[in-house]
């Protein structure tokens, strides 16, 4: 059950940062990311939340999500890339099932919360 954020953690920490911060607007950005640690404060479970949330919205909303809450659209594509890398390497040497990874689909919209 667990397999989805742990993959979604290790992306976000093999690759860049996706929190966009402006100069001129770094405390609305800084106040974005708190708002998806929540009572956490763990900037571990504000990615995922953030990466969670962006992937039920559909591609052509997701850029203005993004926009709105100083997200990198392009770096969690990225991310989704390399969610996807991970799995299928896990299921090379056998700590996933094969079906799990075949049966992955990662759209924006209605089937994002698949994996």
């Amino acid at each position: 059950q667990c397999l989805p954020a742990v993959l979604t953690i290790a992306a976000g920490m093999a690759y860049k940062d996706p929190w966009v911060m402006p100069l001129d607007k770094k405390q609305a950005a800084d106040e974005a990311r708190r708002k998806f640690a929540g009572e956490s404060m763990s900037d571990h479970i504000a990615l995922l939340t953030a990466y969670n949330e962006w992937r039920r919205f559909p591609a052509h909303q997701a850029k203005d999500w993004c926009w709105r809450n100083y997200l990198s659209g392009n770096t969690l594509d990225m991310m989704k890339d390399m969610r996807r890398q991970f799995l299928q390497l896990l299921e090379g040497i056998g700590f996933v099932d094969r079906d799990l990874v075949s049966g992955i689909k990662e759209p924006h919209g209605m089937y994002a919360d698949k994996l």
